[in-house]
């Protein structure tokens, strides 16, 4: 009998919410705090728009991810890839930000979800994990520097942007150093759920 498996999402907690928010305690959105807020926000009871401290891009943010969560990915044990090395969001341009994920099909689903939901414009580089999710590629050492560094010159990345910085998942964050050594770009380590990602952007300006 098939033993079925469930690919992790990451849903956002109330921390993650909280890095967000103004932390003024303002009680401007009904609230006695922004952490009170955060819990809301998990359980779906606020919205970003509420917080009137809040920048308006992080709103959006906070705003067009929560519709999505939580999520529960089923897989079979062949691990389905997508193809192809590169994809963009949003029509990007040269100074877009540039993020780095695996193959398995369901995260690569997962992120076009958030990114098309929020609206954002970026480049992003499809790494060979050999089908495995980014948790369990970095278990097995499938989070290769040398995958995403194919990965970028078949996919023609050089061609497209003029700045040299990759975003990595937070979950390969013990990589860091090896990718930077092998593409020779700055490396900037990530969020650890893809949910997290257009509020991260949006607080980078």
């Amino acid at each position: 009998m098939a033993v079925e498996e469930y690919a992790e999402t990451y849903p956002l907690e109330a921390a993650d919410f909280l890095r967000y928010l103004p932390g003024t305690d303002c009680g401007r959105c009904g609230l006695a705090s922004c952490g009170a807020f955060a819990d809301g926000l998990v359980d779906k009871r606020c919205r970003g728009a509420d917080c009137p401290e809040l920048d308006g891009r992080l709103a959006e943010a906070v705003d067009a991810v929560l519709p999505l969560m939580p999520r529960i990915l089923p897989y079979d044990q062949w691990m389905k890839t997508v193809e192809g090395p590169y994809r963009a969001y949003g029509e990007p341009g040269p100074d877009s930000p540039v993020l780095v994920t695996g193959n398995f099909v369901e995260t690569a689903q997962v992120l076009e979800d958030i990114f098309l939901a929020a609206g954002a414009r970026l480049h992003l580089v499809i790494a060979d994990t050999h089908g495995y999710s980014i948790d369990n590629a970095v278990e097995e050492r499938w989070f290769k520097a040398a995958n995403i560094y194919a990965a970028m010159n078949t996919g023609g990345l050089t061609r497209l942007v003029r700045h040299t910085e990759l975003l990595i998942p937070g979950l390969a964050e013990r990589f860091r150093s090896d990718v930077q050594r092998v593409t020779r770009w700055r490396v900037e380590v990530g969020p650890v759920s893809g949910f997290e990602i257009p509020m991260y952007l949006a607080a980078r300006g």
